[in-house]
């Protein structure tokens, strides 16, 4: 996979909601990408402010990757969530390698 066509996915997850016929990856992508959105924007106490169902998707999303560390911070009680700061922003300096590396090896799951 070119890297073209890694953001090509990653941006239409970002921007278009997976695309007009999305795939489970480019779904989960869309819906992991929502929750981390709102979390590197103002915390992850601001995850709180997405509605339940798309708290659950983001948490799925997450799952969906392999970042079951992440969506285990999410599921805590808002009042716990700020003790897990650090852990969520080494995730996120990881995350992009992760994703490239999950999609390369399941490319069936993305629409290219």
């Amino acid at each position: 996979m070119t890297e073209d066509q890694f953001y090509e996915i990653y941006n239409r997850a970002c921007t278009e909601n997976g695309g007009p016929e999305p795939l489970e990856g480019d779904t989960a992508l869309t819906n992991m990408l929502l929750g981390h959105g709102y979390v590197m924007n103002a915390g992850l106490e601001h995850f709180e402010d997405l509605s339940e169902e798309e708290q659950r998707a983001s948490i799925a999303g997450y799952r969906f990757f392999g970042f079951n560390e992440v969506a285990d911070i999410l599921l805590k009680a808002p009042e716990e969530i700020l003790t897990s700061e650090e852990p969520f922003h080494k995730f996120d300096s990881e995350m992009m390698d992760k994703l490239r590396r999950y999609i390369e090896a399941h490319p069936h799951q993305f629409r290219l």
